[in-house]
């Protein structure tokens, strides 16, 4: 990252650009910042700060220790945030294109709520994937949820990018946990309003063979905004693979079809 800033110094824009293109690389930060605080609990444990100080004297290790560089890369994401501050505004000024780089600080200042995301993703039980693939997550909240034909199930529901993975909330855990019962992937849904009961979800497979959902918020009182919320996310969502099917049709089927993943 600090390569492609020096880069493109004297281009606000082709900064931003530098940093979407580099989002995967932020995994480390969120890693970093979920797993620091107990990392430092061992640090300052004996014998490990023993062995870290007798290491520190036996070689050149500057004013800075092990736990001073962790620290420091943590708080890198601060930092990042202020200069594309400072860049937005200045550019702003100057009525200079900050599209880019509101993405970028929006992508920095996501890592935080990453860190809290992870926590959430990792209590999720027999997923049958790799849950680090599952990237961010949208939205979660209890639903009473339909299969078909059946009777409703009281079931916690996530959204990922272009995928709603249906679980189970397993009773009585602290902190809590799920039990993975079914993933959906929009592509190969059509997503509505039902017409028959307010502020209801339905989920119509596009292809034989997959099942029909419904789903409605358990909590009466806060339906309509889940259900409004819920559409909005993965219409778009429906919407950019869309853009991104004509992008394949486009060029030919040699090309990245990442945007559906």
């Amino acid at each position: 990252m600090l390569k492609g800033l020096q880069y493109y110094s004297d281009d606000p824009g082709k900064v931003g650009q530098t940093f979407v293109r580099l989002q995967k690389d932020f995994d480390h930060h969120v890693r970093l910042a979920r797993n620091l605080p107990e990392v430092l609990k061992i640090l300052e444990a004996s014998p490990m700060k023993e062995y870290l100080e007798n290491l520190s004297d036996r070689v050149e290790s500057g004013n800075k220790n092990y736990i001073d560089y962790l620290n420091e890369a943590n708080d890198r994401m601060k930092q990042y945030e202020e200069f594309f501050k400072e860049f937005i505004k200045y550019s702003s000024r100057a009525s200079c294109n900050t599209g880019s780089m509101q993405k970028a600080l929006e992508l920095i200042k996501s890592v935080p709520r990453r860190t809290v995301d992870m926590d959430i993703i990792n209590n999720i039980k027999n997923y049958p994937g790799d849950k680090n693939r599952l990237g961010h997550l949208y939205r979660h909240d209890f639903f009473q949820v339909w299969e078909g034909e059946g009777e409703s199930v009281d079931r916690y529901v996530f959204l990922f990018k272009n995928k709603v993975m249906i679980t189970d909330k397993v009773p009585n855990t602290d902190p809590e946990e799920y039990k993975h019962f079914a993933t959906l992937r929009l592509d190969k849904y059509t997503v509505r309003e039902y017409t028959i009961t307010e502020d209801t979800v339905v989920l119509r497979p596009n292809e034989p063979g997959l099942p029909m959902f419904r789903m409605k918020a358990k909590d009466q009182s806060s339906a309509e905004y889940v259900f409004k919320g819920w559409m909005k996310d993965m219409i778009e969502m429906q919407e950019d693979i869309g853009k991104c099917l004509a992008r394949v049709w486009l060029h030919g089927f040699e090309t990245n079809l990442s945007c559906l993943c």
